[in-house]
């Protein structure tokens, strides 16, 4: 695993991720899903993903936001791929 500085919006969803400055791990995500008596799902709107923290706290950020993702070599080639085409 690489832990690589990259905006958000470069990050693969479900990834863990630090701010760029900080220490606390969130997963990065497109929606989020509440469950109950009356399901829903929250989409992020365009330009904007959540950082969803292990305690459950859930952070709307704009996908430039520069974080720290841990990431295999594999998928930093893709991403270095996808910005070269």
């Amino acid at each position: 695993m690489l832990k690589v500085l990259l905006p958000l919006r470069d990050v693969p969803l479900l990834t863990t991720v630090t701010k760029r400055t900080g220490r606390k791990e969130y997963l990065v995500k497109g929606a989020i899903h509440i469950h109950g008596t009356t399901p829903q799902v929250i989409e992020a709107e365009e330009g904007v993903l959540f950082l969803v923290s292990k305690a459950g706290e859930i952070n709307a950020v704009p996908d430039t936001t520069e974080v720290i993702a841990d990431l295999a070599d594999c998928e930093v080639m893709q991403i270095l791929e996808e910005q070269h085409e």
